[in-house]
């Protein structure tokens, strides 16, 4: 009794927030899955041409390589899914939640923005070369927390904040 315990004391910890096998089962037979939940699924180089994921949780799925092309996305969440070299091509994204794909390029264009405006201010400024030792202080102080051994780890704060804000605190569409 004690090792039974003991196998799901180590195996529900890790099914817990993951996709349904037999909607990724359902998607390879038929290529379609719509409403699905394919949550962190591996989806790596798949063929899924013209597929039918109209609605589908695919958030933080590894989407590597697939071929999506001509794909039904439409409404379907792709929140943190891995998407190098997904084809796209043609595929409804109609009001996909693509959240990190966008953030990434207003990331981009502010950034631009944000540096033209910076390079113009910093022409009229007069600098001055700054203390070594205030220059090392400042890196360690800012380094503190990624480096430290005892204490909460922030990558692993970072991790639980991202999975709380999708579970708990998501956007809600009603339109494209």
């Amino acid at each position: 009794m004690k090792h039974l315990f003991l196998a799901l004391a180590l195996v529900l910890p890790l099914s817990a927030g993951a996709f349904k096998p037999e909607h990724l089962k359902y998607l390879k037979r038929t290529n379609e899955c719509p409403n699905c939940d394919l949550y962190k699924a591996n989806l790596r180089g798949a063929k899924l041409w013209e597929a039918n994921l109209k609605g589908a949780d695919l958030s933080g799925a590894y989407l590597e390589n697939t071929n999506l092309e001509y794909a039904d996305l439409e409404y379907a969440n792709l929140s943190g899914a891995n998407l190098k070299d997904v084809n796209l091509g043609d595929a409804n994204l109609e009001g996909a939640n693509r959240l990190g794909g966008n953030g990434v390029v207003e990331s981009t264009v502010f950034g631009g923005i944000a540096g033209d405006v910076i390079a113009k201010w910093v022409q009229g400024v007069s600098l001055v070369a700054p203390e070594d030792s205030k220059v090392r202080e400042t890196v360690a102080r800012c380094e503190a927390p990624l480096l430290r051994e005892e204490g909460p780890s922030v990558f692993a704060l970072r991790d639980r904040l991202r999975e709380t804000m999708w579970r708990k605190a998501g956007v809600v569409r009603d339109h494209a």
